[in-house]
């Protein structure tokens, strides 16, 4: 018998799964990682299909805790002598990927503490109690000042280790250094205009020379520069990468298609992405030269060409290797004449951006590259000036590790979460759920209720009477966005007019907390912490309430029925505190009310017993 297992489905099928394999009466079972946590159910053996997960955010490798987490459940007690582990290998894995996944130590415990509204506000009402106090007592702030004596330490080597170093001409190259940074930052800013597609898109011809560079992960504004490349074509782009259809309201950028040259890791290397495996060629380092179309972004072109190849070399089959490696060696041959590289396109002239716009950079820019020349660190010897600057470097980056390490110290010194503890008390003044001593008001009386979703936003809407003014159909349907948090999708939500109006209040009351949340220096984004209310499952939260057949919801959306269940479930336990919420500021209608839309909701296989008890 064969079964699966996974988040999405009915708790009680899922129950029943677990049953059957814990009997031996599952020969095999598909399951997800959640089979592997917080239940003891061994098996013989164990498959990975895959060594990859999504995160939420990309793909990535398992980290070892997982493997260690998941391939554990091989083997039973007093049934096997050993368990099997199977890596099924879809993709390429390097061999340190594969030795950290394996053997590499778990993820340390390090405390992710933080304290709610609900929180502070039932500290703040109880005579003696002190949040400060519960930050104090905390396993977070028991690991800063546990970390305090090494930071000190590693401080103190650094120090001595700068006081050793020695920097020939340091005030000269000091300047040197800076004035670099800073025509880094103007070459920055003229790129971000000069590279913008309304300027550039009608440039960007098959055949046309430019220059391809990266990001540099060790500093915001130097670049890995990887030489000229040839532009074979371009599209449009989703730019959040997916690569489904193009729809109105989704943001597009340009991605270009450009033949560069390389040195990769090895032969089987892809190119399919800039920077992932590669390095910049250098011709005699001997390194492995490939040559292969990457696809580029816009922010990463630079010195747009005034040159183009001529048809017939454009009319090579790029597919060719011997055709990529012609194309190249003609690149090669022609920077031979042209060491400073070939002419760009004018800003102005050229690509039409308007003087007002350009000219004040490339004047900044020009008298940066003058004060360079003027400086005298241009006469001194060539070996004893790369010594310097070597030496200027390994001080620097020092200076900026003691910089850090001195502000983990002070942190560690510090109270956790202090400067966060003043601020959310600002906000729940700004708010009126407390007053200038921290006297807890009425709206602060209803936020120590609810702690099951965003009580700020759920208190603003019982004070603004979205609640009184809905039919117990309406409130549930309103009450599910505040409990659904999935990720909204792109496509726009089309509810019914009955509950559009519901949805628009709980956007403004959401607008308000982001907006009393900003005024209060949190750092927080306004229109992502509106997004994240999810009104996907409104209509389904409507239907049910109204008496529909859970068969019925599941047509409705494309959520696995285990995940409807959650929702409804998380649902009821909001209702039931904003019942106490009401009934805490003596609103008897209002209680009664959140009674009988969670006496609605509270019915059927969602809330059927689990097989456990």
């Amino acid at each position: 018998m064969i079964g699966i297992h996974h988040g999405g489905m009915l708790p009680t099928l899922k129950e029943i799964v677990e049953v059957l394999f814990g009997e031996g009466l599952l020969k095999v079972l598909f399951a997800t990682e959640t089979f592997s946590i917080g239940i003891n159910m061994p098996a013989k053996t164990v498959v990975f299909t895959k060594c990859r997960k999504y995160d939420g955010a990309d793909f990535r490798w398992l980290f070892p805790g997982e493997y260690i987490q998941m391939s554990g459940r091989a083997g039973r007690r007093g049934l096997d002598t050993r368990g099997i582990v199977i890596l099924m290998l879809d993709e390429k894995m390097g061999p340190q990927v594969c030795k950290n996944m394996i053997y590499g130590e778990a993820e340390p415990l390090n405390s992710s503490f933080h304290i709610s509204y609900n929180m502070l506000l039932n500290m703040m009402r109880v005579e003696g109690s002190s949040p400060e106090f519960l930050m104090r007592s905390s396993f977070h702030q028991y690991q800063q000042e546990v970390a305090l004596p090494e930071l000190e330490a590693r401080r103190q080597s650094i120090e001595d280790d700068v006081n050793a170093i020695e920097v020939e001409n340091e005030v000269d190259v000091q300047a040197y250094d800076q004035i670099v940074q800073d025509l880094r930052q103007v070459k920055h800013k003229i790129n971000s205009i000069v590279y913008k597609e309304g300027y550039i898109r009608q440039f960007l011809n098959s055949g046309r020379l430019t220059r391809v560079v990266s990001s540099d992960p060790n500093d915001d504004f130097a670049e890995i520069d990887y030489g000229w490349g040839l532009i074979v074509g371009y599209r449009s782009k989703r730019a959040d990468g997916r690569k489904s259809r193009v729809q109105s309201g989704v943001a597009m950028v340009l991605e270009v298609d450009v033949l560069i040259e390389f040195a990769a890791e090895d032969a089987t290397s892809d190119g399919t992405k800039l920077g992932e495996g590669m390095r910049p060629y250098v011709p005699g380092s001997g390194d492995l030269a490939v040559r292969k179309v990457v696809p580029v972004r816009l922010e990463n072109l630079r010195d747009l060409s005034i040159r183009r190849l001529n048809s017939t070399q454009q009319r090579k089959d790029l597919r060719q290797k011997s055709s990529r490696d012609s194309l190249m060696q003609s690149i090669s041959a022609a920077l031979r004449n042209k060491p400073e590289g070939f002419e760009a396109l004018d800003p102005i002239a050229d690509l039409n951006i308007p003087e007002a716009v350009i000219q004040p950079l490339l004047e900044q820019k020009a008298e940066l590259e003058k004060s360079l020349s003027r400086l005298s660190v241009q006469e001194m010897p060539e070996e004893s000036k790369a010594r310097a600057f070597a030496a200027f470097h390994t001080k620097k980056k020092m200076l900026l590790q003691m910089g850090s390490l001195q502000r983990d110290i002070s942190s560690a010194r510090s109270l956790v979460m202090q400067d966060d503890l003043k601020r959310m008390r600002k906000v729940l003044r700004r708010l009126g759920h407390a007053d200038e001593n921290d006297v807890i008001q009425l709206k602060g009386r209803v936020a120590c209720e609810i702690n099951s979703t965003d009580e700020l936003v759920a208190t603003e809407l019982m004070f603004n009477g979205v609640f009184t003014a809905m039919t117990p159909e309406q409130t549930a349907a309103l009450v599910s966005a505040l409990c659904f948090m999935e990720k909204r999708t792109e496509e726009k939500v089309d509810l019914p007019p009955i509950l559009q109006r519901p949805f628009q209040l709980l956007e403004e009351a959401a607008r308000n907390v982001a907006t009393a949340c900003e005024d209060a220096d949190i750092d927080i984004d306004a229109d992502a912490f509106v997004q994240k209310f999810n009104p996907e499952m409104m209509p389904v939260l409507y239907h049910w309430a109204s008496g529909a057949k859970f068969v019925d919801l599941c047509k409705m959306t494309d959520a696995f029925e285990g995940s409807i269940i959650r929702l409804i479930r998380r649902e009821e336990e909001v209702l039931r505190q904003l019942s106490s919420a009401s009934y805490a500021i003596g609103n008897h209608e209002l209680r009664e009310k959140f009674d009988e839309v969670s006496k609605k909701i509270k019915r059927d296989i969602v809330f059927a017993a689990s097989l456990y008890l």
